[in-house]
């Protein structure tokens, strides 16, 4: 797929975030004693909530990273400790890392996001003049990105639209420059436009036939499916309560 170039602002973001959270994520992993989950970035807000929630209730501490989902399952793979790991089944499933279990959270599904001072009610006003910049996530790398490509393939007005695209790194990027003003329109997941609706204009639910289906599950690393830290913390997943956050948030 061709796609307009990003400027070199967006760019040097970008590269600035994933050399971040390499790191955060390296340094996470070799001090801490606690459980560790890792988690696609788009899926940050129920999953931190989830986790606040279990620390207040249980007293145990739990740390976190999220970024780039290929990026957290590499470096899980390359001697991280995360025990859980929260994405798309079929990027887990893409992975080389083995799984001892999979629990389903709930089925993902793509948005429409646009900015504060723009107003869309269908997909199709995407060729509109008000739209001049669109973003996405990376289609290689983030599963909404991917999602959004599919999209975007079978809209019958494709090419008159190809040149306001500009790919990103992932999901919050996305919502970032929404919220900013930076772009005009972008396709993220429900969940993350959920969280940002104050910031925004609003957004419109992709037509699910459009995409593939997007199942999200929490997966036990395998070799850590017996800690106590993991089945206490799956626990609390199953409960009402986190399933109440996992709704609110559009799972």
């Amino acid at each position: 797929m061709a796609f307009a170039s990003t400027n070199m602002y967006i760019r040097f973001k970008k590269h600035l975030l994933l050399l971040a959270t390499g790191i955060f994520f390296l340094n996470t992993v070799a001090f801490s004693q606690d459980l560790i989950i890792a988690s696609a970035a788009g899926y940050k807000r129920p999953i931190m909530e989830i986790k606040n929630r279990y620390e207040a209730k249980t007293g145990k501490q739990v740390q976190a990273i999220f970024g780039n989902m290929n990026t957290i399952l590499s470096q899980v793979q390359f001697g991280g400790k995360a025990g859980l790991i929260f994405g798309d089944r079929s990027f887990l499933k893409r992975s080389k890392l083995e799984f001892a279990s999979h629990h389903s959270l709930g089925k993902g599904k793509l948005v429409l996001a646009y900015r504060k001072g723009l107003t869309l009610s269908h997909l199709a006003e995407i060729q509109d003049d008000r739209v001049k910049r669109l973003a996405f996530p990376d289609s290689t790398k983030a599963i909404y990105g991917a999602a959004a490509a599919e999209c975007l393939h079978q809209l019958p007005f494709y090419n008159a639209i190809r040149q306001k695209l500009v790919m990103v790194s992932t999901v919050p990027q996305t919502s970032a420059y929404l919220m900013t003003g930076e772009i005009d329109a972008g396709f993220l997941n429900l969940t993350d436009a959920l969280g940002i609706k104050s910031s925004i204009g609003g957004f419109i639910e992709v037509d699910r036939a459009l995409y593939a289906p997007i199942d999200i599950e929490a997966a036990v690393v395998k070799g850590f499916e017996n800690t106590s830290q993991v089945n206490s913390f799956l626990d609390f997943l199953s409960s009402k309560e986190a399933q109440l956050i996992l709704n609110d948030y559009g799972l």
